[in-house]
């Protein structure tokens, strides 16, 4: 009895509520089979996942529109998809995906997650995780449906998300601009004349206060600045 593959670029969470209710509406799971007490009915529902798979083609579900990095500046952008593929071909098709990712080398392409396990209900799951250049992103989602199609595998869902990043980095900058005017000002009060101790000891404090939440802005923005420089996929 051949079993079926869903696997997920990237996220397993994503993976497990598909499943469900694609299984739940369309075909029964294993568990479903083993509560009735029935060999024949589990094997009949794999042979009707199969012909599903051999009957689509391709894709059942269309991959998202494409999204330009030139027309969405500033947006964090993060693609997902997940694929049924016949279990037997589940290691073809991560070494597949794994060699498109290394010829494109370590600057555009990193993969940064790899997983195959064996889930409850009897059904191999897999997924694999990768960072890329944006500007190849949807293109390299692209091919690796060309190789689940290949392998009589379809695509079950996909998705894109973004996030407007560059907005976030605007208004740190604006917030670390008016915390650096402040320690200006303080320091110029500290440097004049006639300032009681507790005063002075309590500007003191302000400031690095100030200059500690401007380091932490800095590294909102650099962590902000690697986000829209990669794509999660």
């Amino acid at each position: 009895m051949r079993k079926s593959l869903i696997i997920a670029l990237p996220l397993l969470a994503a993976l497990a509520g598909c499943q469900n209710a694609e299984e739940a509406g369309n075909e029964p799971i294993a568990t479903e089979a083993a509560a009735e007490g029935s060999a024949d009915i589990a094997e009949a529902k794999d042979a009707a996942a199969e012909a599903e798979i051999a009957a689509s083609g391709g894709a059942v579900f269309s991959q998202p529109a494409a999204v330009s990095p030139s027309v969405a500046p500033g947006v964090a952008f993060q693609y997902s998809y997940d694929f049924r593929v016949p279990g037997d071909k589940i290691e073809g098709v991560q070494d597949e995906h794994a060699a498109a990712c290394e010829t494109l080398g370590l600057s555009r392409c990193q993969i940064t997650g790899l997983n195959f396990s064996q889930s409850e209900n009897g059904y191999p799951e897999g997924r694999m995780e990768f960072l890329l250049d944006p500007a190849i992103a949807r293109k390299f989602g692209r091919d690796a449906i060309a190789s689940v199609e290949k392998a009589e595998g379809v695509l079950t869902t996909s998705n894109v998300s973004g996030e407007n990043v560059g907005a976030e980095i605007a208004s740190s900058q604006v917030r670390s601009a008016g915390m650096e005017a402040e320690v200006k000002r303080i320091e110029e009060r500290l440097a004049g004349k006639g300032l009681a101790n507790d005063e002075r000891v309590e500007l003191r404090r302000r400031a690095e206060e100030l200059r500690d939440m401007m380091g932490g802005e800095k590294e909102t923005r650099r962590n902000g600045e690697k986000r829209i420089a990669t794509t999660p996929v």
